[in-house]
C-alpha cells in the first residue's frame, strides 16, 4: 500500500515538474546568440559570445551549454556549460569570454562569465570540455538547453551549416570585429547578421532631450575665443577636456590657471595626430601635467597590446562643472580659436547649460578616458615618438599680431527659451542621426563643411542619396565647402574631393559652391554644421567623409530652437555671399588672365609679320 501511494505521489510530482518545464521551454526558445566576437588582437584571447532574453521572464540556463560541433554527442562536442542556479534575467544580456582581463582591458567592463581562471572573483567560470577555441575562418556555434535540444545558432566562414541554419554562412569577421543579431531578427539566415564595430567601441543611444534654459552661441574667428575663457574662468569643480589638438597657448594657460585654483581637470588627447604631435601641443601637455591636470592620450599600438577602437580622437567638447557642455567644429589651436578674431578659420560652437546635457557627454568622456582601457596612456607612460615633452619655458602664450582682414561681425549671445538636443556620437550613431535630420526637412538644409565625400570606402554616402531626394521632393539646398590650396595632404585630395562633391550636387540640380581661402579672410572653412528649416542646427567634429562617419570618435548635437538657427544662418548666408563674391572674382581675373595671354600672341604676330 505505501509502494502504491508513493507511486502516485511520484506521478503528480512528474506532472508539476513536467507542467513547469514546459512553462520554462516556452520562454527558453527565445534566448538568443546576440553577438559573436570570434578573431581577436593578438595576445588578447578575449574572444566573447553574447547571449540575450528578449522575453518577459527570467530563463534557467542550468546545464545548458555552447557548442562548436552542434551534431555531435554532447560527451563529444567542444562545449562550455553554465553552472547550476545559472539565470538569464527578463531583457538582459550576458557575457561569456575566454579572458576576462582581455575583455575588461578592450571595453573597461567586466563579463559575466569566463573559461578560463580569472582574478575577477565576481565573473563565474563556466566548465569547458575540449578546446572551446573559435576559429578566425568559420565556425558553427549553437546554443543548446540541457536536453540537447538547439535554441539558437549562428554559423560563420568555412563551417559547415547544421540541420537549422538556412542557406550560406556569414562571411568571417575581420580581426578585432563583432558581428551582432539584427535587434528581433531570427530567421536562422545570415541576414540576421551586420558587423557592430571593433572590440572596444561605445554605444551611445542617440536619445532626445528637453529642456527650458540657455545656451550660448559664438562663431571663430569671431567671438570663440572670448566665449571659451569665460567659461573656463567661471569653472569651479571641474573640467572634461577632448581634443583632437591642443596647441593655444591662451587656452592652456586659463585651464591651467583654473587648475591651481582647485577646479579638478581631465584632459583627453589624440595621441597620433596627421602630421605627428608639434612641439607646442607637447609644451601644454608639460603645463598641464606640471599644474595638476590629469592628461591622457588616446593610442592605437597593437605592438605594445594597445588596441584603440577608433583611427583617431577627433572630438572637440568640453564638460564644466557637470553642468554645462561645449561642443565646437575647432580644434584649441591659434586659427581655430584666435586671440586676434581678424583672421581665422569659420567654426561654429556653442555652450549649453544643462546638467542632462553635461551629464550625458560626462558618461561619453569617462568611457573614453577611462585609466584601466588599454588605450588611454597616462602623460608620464606616453611615448613621444621623437624626443620627450616639451619645455614649457619656451612656450608663448600671446599670439602676437595676425594683420587679419577680417572683420568680426557675430558675437557670442546667450539664447534662453525651450530648447530639444539630440546627441551625436561617432562611430555609435551620427550616420544614422544624421540622415534623419535631412529626411526630416521640409523647406530649407544649409551644410557647411570642410569636407563632404561622394562616397564611404566603396559605397555611395548615405548622406548624399538623402540630400538628392530631399531636393527631389522640393527642399531648398545649399552646400557650402572648403577649397584651400595648401591644404591637401600626400595622398588624400581634398580640395578634388570637394570639386566633385560640388560638381554631382550641382548635376542633380542642388546649388552648390567652394569657399576659396586664398581669397577670403578666413584660414579654412573648418565648419562641420548643418541647419534645416530654419530651426534646427547640427554643430560637430564630424566630417562628412567615412572616417567622420564611420570610425573616428566624434561628437555633435543637434539643437532645435529658432533663435540658436537663426544665428548660425546669418552666419552661413555671410559665407556664402563671400564664396560667391570670389567665385565671380576668380572668373573674372581667369577672364582677365585670358584676355591679356590672347593680346601678348597678336602682339607677337604683329611683330612677326611686320618683320617679312
Amino acid at each position: 500500500m505505501a509502494s502504491i501511494s508513493i507511486l502516485i505521489l511520484l506521478c503528480f510530482l512528474s506532472t508539476e515538474i513536467d507542467q513547469a518545464l514546459e512553462i520554462n521551454r516556452e520562454e527558453e526558445g527565445k534566448v538568443l546568440i546576440r553577438e559573436v566576437y570570434p578573431f581577436a588582437h593578438a595576445n588578447m584571447n578575449n574572444e566573447f559570445i553574447a547571449l540575450y532574453n528578449p522575453s518577459n521572464k527570467s530563463v534557467d540556463l542550468s546545464g545548458w551549454f555552447i557548442s562548436l560541433d552542434p551534431l555531435a554527442h554532447p560527451e563529444n562536442a567542444r562545449r562550455i556549460t553554465f553552472p547550476w542556479r545559472t539565470k538569464i534575467e527578463a531583457r538582459e544580456q550576458i557575457i561569456i569570454t575566454e579572458n576576462a582581463e582581455g575583455y575588461f582591458k578592450e571595453t573597461g567592463e567586466l563579463p559575466d562569465f569566463t573559461y578560463s581562471p580569472t582574478k575577477f572573483r565576481m565573473v563565474r567560470i563556466v566548465d569547458e570540455y575540449g578546446q572551446f577555441k573559435m576559429s578566425d575562418k568559420g565556425a558553427s556555434i549553437a546554443l543548446k538547453n540541457r536536453w540537447n535540444k538547439t535554441i539558437d545558432e549562428v554559423v560563420y566562414g568555412g563551417a559547415p551549416t547544421p540541420l537549422g541554419w538556412i542557406g550560406e554562412p556569414l562571411t568571417s569577421p575581420s580581426r578585432g570585429v563583432i558581428i551582432r543579431r539584427k535587434e528581433g531578427i531570427d530567421t536562422n539566415t545570415g541576414g540576421d547578421w551586420i558587423e557592430a564595430g571593433r572590440m572596444g567601441q561605445s554605444r551611445f543611444e542617440s536619445t532626445k532631450l528637453d529642456f527650458n534654459g540657455s545656451v550660448v552661441v559664438f562663431t571663430s574667428p569671431d567671438s570663440s575665443y572670448l566665449a571659451l575663457k569665460n567659461e573656463i574662468r567661471n569653472s569651479s569643480e571641474s573640467v572634461f577636456l577632448n581634443m583632437y589638438r591642443f596647441t593655444n597657448p591662451g587656452l592652456a594657460l586659463e585651464i591651467a590657471n583654473a587648475s591651481r585654483r582647485g577646479v579638478e581637470i581631465h584632459v583627453l588627447l589624440e595621441g597620433g595626430p596627421v602630421g605627428g604631435m608639434d612641439e607646442e601641443e607637447r609644451a601644454i601637455s608639460r603645463v598641464l601635467n606640471d599644474t595638476g591636470c590629469r592628461v591622457r592620450y588616446m593610442v592605437n599600438s597593437p605592438s605594445e597590446l594597445r588596441f584603440c577602437p577608433y583611427p583617431f580622437n577627433h572630438a572637440k567638447y568640453a564638460v564644466i562643472d557637470n553642468r554645462s557642455f561645449i561642443i565646437h567644429s575647432a580644434n584649441w589651436d591659434t586659427r581655430g580659436v584666435p586671440q586676434d578674431p581678424t583672421l581665422g578659420n569659420r567654426e561654429w560652437g556653442v555652450v549649453i547649460k544643462n546638467e542632462m546635457i553635461a551629464e550625458y557627454f560626462s558618461d561619453v568622456f569617462l568611457t573614453d578616458f577611462n585609466p584601466f582601457r588599454t588605450f588611454s596612456v597616462a602623460f608620464e607612460e606616453f611615448s613621444f615618438n621623437d624626443g620627450e615633452a616639451g619645455n614649457s619655458d619656451g612656450l608663448k602664450f600671446e599670439n602676437g599680431s595676425w594683420n587679419g582682414e577680417y572683420d568680426p561681425k557675430f558675437f557670442a549671445k546667450e539664447i534662453t527659451g525651450h530648447f530639444s538636443v539630440t546627441p551625436l556620437l561617432s562611430p555609435d550613431n551620427s550616420l544614422g542621426t544624421m540622415s534623419e535630420l535631412i529626411e526630416s526637412a521640409e523647406e530649407s538644409i544649409a551644410i557647411e563643411q570642410l569636407y563632404f565625400y561622394e562616397r564611404l570606402g566603396s559605397k555611395t554616402n548615405p548622406l548624399m542619396e538623402r540630400l538628392i531626394d530631399a531636393n527631389e521632393r522640393g527642399v531648398e539646398i545649399r552646400v557650402l565647402l572648403n577649397f584651400n590650396p595648401d591644404y591637401s595632404r600626400e595622398g588624400v585630395d581634398t580640395n578634388e574631393r570637394n570639386m566633385e562633391t560640388v560638381e554631382l550636387l550641382k548635376e542633380c540640380g542642388i546649388e552648390a559652391r567652394l569657399l576659396y581661402t586664398n581669397s577670403t579672410p578666413f584660414s579654412n572653412l573648418h565648419n562641420k554644421g548643418m541647419i534645416v528649416d530654419s530651426e534646427k542646427v547640427l554643430i560637430s567634429s564630424i566630417n562628412l567623409n567615412a572616417n567622420g562617419l564611420l570610425k573616428n570618435r566624434e561628437v555633435g548635437v543637434i539643437i532645435e530652437n529658432e533663435e540658436v538657427a537663426n544665428y548660425f544662418e546669418d552666419v552661413f548666408d555671410y559665407d556664402w555671399n563671400a564664396a560667391s563674391e570670389k567665385e565671380g572674382s576668380s572668373l573674372a581675373v581667369r577672364a582677365v588672365s585670358i584676355g591679356i595671354v590672347f593680346l601678348l600672341a597678336g602682339c607677337l604676330v604683329y611683330r612677326s609679320w611686320s618683320k617679312k
